[in-house]
């Protein structure tokens, strides 16, 4: 079974909080056992929240966000995403007076 990876630079602005697509399952694929590891700089005090879904169904972490001030942290899903499905970072900046960032992996198993 093929490798997955993605990695995603997100930088959110000020106070904003919202959705992007990352990744759209090819046709006739599944993306099995996500794995998401968030990496984020020192100095953010923990403002930054982040969560993974796959469609409506949010899979990484499976409840709440991920945060971090200079952490790597890594969560691991049985969930997998089907032919056409889209891989969606949540996102939320509870710093009302600078942008933040964060580096995302996602790995997975494509069949």
């Amino acid at each position: 079974m093929p490798l997955f990876s993605l990695t995603y630079l997100l930088t959110v602005p000020a106070g904003a909080s919202g959705e992007t697509s990352i990744y759209t399952v090819e046709a006739a694929r599944v993306l099995k056992n996500l794995k998401l590891t968030a990496c984020f700089p020192p100095g953010q005090k923990f403002n930054l929240k982040v969560r993974v879904r796959v469609g409506l169904k949010q899979v990484l972490p499976s409840r709440g966000f991920l945060c971090g001030d200079g952490h790597t942290v890594a969560v691991e899903s049985s969930e997998s995403a089907s032919s056409g499905e889209r891989v969606i970072v949540e996102y939320r900046n509870d710093d009302a007076t600078n942008p933040q960032s964060c580096l995302i992996l996602v790995q997975g198993e494509l069949e």
